[in-house]
């Protein structure tokens, strides 16, 4: 194998490797803002659940204070969170 492939094939690795730690962080953002959802009550209620992109919003927004001071302006379910 040449020196080229191989910093070619170290390269694929490294992105592969980032691709797969951005995965997980993202499933762990929404995995945070569900448990702090307040529609997981489990009281058996019929509630319609929230959008994967409404709880990453939230997750955002309990995470970084600058995001969260502007945030229940923007996003009507981030107020009843916060």
């Amino acid at each position: 194998m040449s020196p080229d492939s191989e910093a070619a094939l170290a390269i694929l690795a490294a992105f592969g490797v980032i691709l797969l730690l951005s995965l997980m962080g993202a499933y762990l953002v929404v995995g945070m803002a569900w448990e702090r959802s307040p529609l997981r009550t489990g009281d058996g209620a019929s509630k319609p659940s929230l959008s994967g992109w409404s709880l990453i919003a939230r997750a955002i927004a309990l995470r970084c204070p600058r995001v969260s001071h502007n945030a229940s302006r923007h996003h009507p379910d981030l107020a009843e969170s916060a």
